[in-house]
């Protein structure tokens, strides 16, 4: 609905990564958010460079609604 739009609005960060090959999360590194592919595509890859999957727009990743912490397994980059 337009009333969860607006709240969602007002806690949201918006991160615009404009150059293939960007690191935007390092094996091991711990979620402290939550994330949403708007446009574009990144690909999460073994620290040997296998491909372990591709994100496109509208799949997230990140920690869920939990006390719990987890960690990035790969290495996630911007798609070229």
């Amino acid at each position: 609905t337009l009333r969860v739009r607006r709240e969602l609005c007002k806690v949201l960060v918006y991160a615009h990564i404009e150059k293939a090959n960007t690191v935007v999360m390092n094996d091991g590194e711990r979620y402290d958010s939550w994330s949403v592919i708007i446009n574009g595509t990144i690909d999460n890859e073994t620290i040997d460079g296998q491909l372990i999957r591709t994100y496109t727009v509208g799949e997230g990743f990140g920690c869920g609604p939990t006390l719990d912490q987890y960690c990035h397994k790969g290495i996630m980059k911007t798609h070229v």
